[in-house]
């Protein structure tokens, strides 16, 4: 049982979020195995919605929809989320695209980490670029990009998060994939498939800038230098 799954939603029953107070837990949703914990809320406009257990907690959603009006009308935007005052897309629409893309698109050039990989996105945002934001919220501002907590898993309100961009390039830089015997996959699923230390390897690989093959070849108990030839 996660963390997540211990939590006594009775326990923030009647609490208010933002616009929103908690009446109860309603049946889950799941993400790949993740299972999204979702609630009834009521809205102070007098209307009541479900959404995200998580979404409520973390400040991404404060109300049923209607401060998205709200949004819309002091940002001019037209067309709901989708285009500015200028009729150019904007920041949360381009996400929500990208997002999709990456998953659904075969010519996508980074479709192979993601939708190749079976990486897909939850019904909830599939279709709605409303849910997606009511779930996430803004960018704290232009230099945040979305950013999967499990790589492994989809992208659903459970599983993501706004993060600097210079953080996750960072993290993509450590997380890249690696191909060997014809097949890609990160260094921690590698661990997984050939029953090897995630520490040791990674020290390895980005410290010691080892050619995977000559990584894995050592025992794991021997201690490589710096000074390793390859």
């Amino acid at each position: 049982m996660s963390i997540k799954d211990k939590i006594d939603i009775k326990d923030f029953l009647g609490k208010r979020f933002g616009k929103l107070v908690i009446l109860k837990e309603v049946e889950k949703t799941y993400c790949g195995k993740i299972p999204a914990r979702n609630i009834l809320c009521k809205c102070d406009c007098g209307n009541e919605t479900t959404t995200s257990f998580t979404s409520v907690r973390n400040g991404a959603s404060k109300s049923c929809g209607c401060s998205m009006a709200e949004f819309v009308s002091k940002s001019k935007i037209k067309h709901g989320l989708c285009l500015n005052k200028n009729g150019n897309k904007t920041s949360i629409y381009t996400t929500w695209l990208k997002m999709k893309h990456r998953c659904l698109n075969s010519n996508n050039k980074d479709f192979q980490h993601y939708g190749g990989r079976g990486i897909t996105v939850c019904e909830r945002w599939l279709t709605s670029v409303e849910n997606f934001y009511k779930d996430m919220g803004d960018k704290p501002d232009k230099n945040y990009s979305i950013e999967r907590i499990d790589v492994n898993e989809n992208y659903c309100p459970e599983n993501c998060k706004w993060i600097l961009k210079k953080l996750q390039n960072r993290n993509q830089r450590t997380s890249k994939y690696i191909e060997y015997n014809n097949k890609q996959l990160l260094l921690s699923e590698w661990c997984k498939e050939l029953n090897l230390n995630y520490s040791m390897l990674r020290h390895r690989v980005n410290d010691l800038k080892m050619d995977f093959e000559d990584a894995i070849k050592y025992p794991q108990g021997k201690k490589l230098s710096k000074h390793f030839k390859h």
